[in-house]
């Protein structure tokens, strides 16, 4: 028996991967990560996530350490890890290739250059979730700083 409650993770802003989609022959190319170059390279290039730069988000960051034990940005794997270590839970890590329908854990990566209001809402039709006729009821876990 499943659990009777479905739980969205919200990462804080630039909590998320973003990447430019796959184009014919051109495979897909993560621009954001929060890894250093990222970070450093918006001074350099701040147009390269530019609103209009089509960009999806495809999942959360993961920690970048600078020397062991020194984390520099903090990611998201330690909520993931205990979320999913959790008796019953089924986990959609949020990548649109990979949508899991059954979950009861979702990561929701989302496009933090965007407004809120454009981004689709869990569950519509727009997320292209397989929906399911009762819905549980939902949490929303808003993690801003992991």
């Amino acid at each position: 028996m499943g659990r009777k409650h479905l739980v969205y993770v919200l990462p804080g802003i630039g909590g998320s991967v973003l990447e430019r989609p796959a184009v014919g022959k051109k495979s897909a190319e993560t621009v954001w990560d929060a890894g250093f170059g990222d970070i450093a390279g918006l001074l350099l290039r701040p147009g390269r996530l530019a609103v209009d730069e089509p960009l999806r988000p495809v999942g959360l960051i993961r920690s970048k350490r600078l020397l062991p034990g020194w984390t520099v940005v903090p990611g998201y794997e330690r909520q993931r890890a205990a979320l999913q270590a959790l008796p019953g839970v089924v986990m959609d890590t949020g990548h649109p290739d990979h949508r899991n329908p059954n979950a009861n854990v979702v990561l929701f990566p989302y496009d933090f250059r965007l407004s809120v209001a454009d981004e689709p809402h869990p569950g519509c039709a727009s997320d292209q979730r397989t929906h399911r006729r009762e819905l549980p009821p939902l949490f929303a876990l808003a993690v801003a700083c992991p």
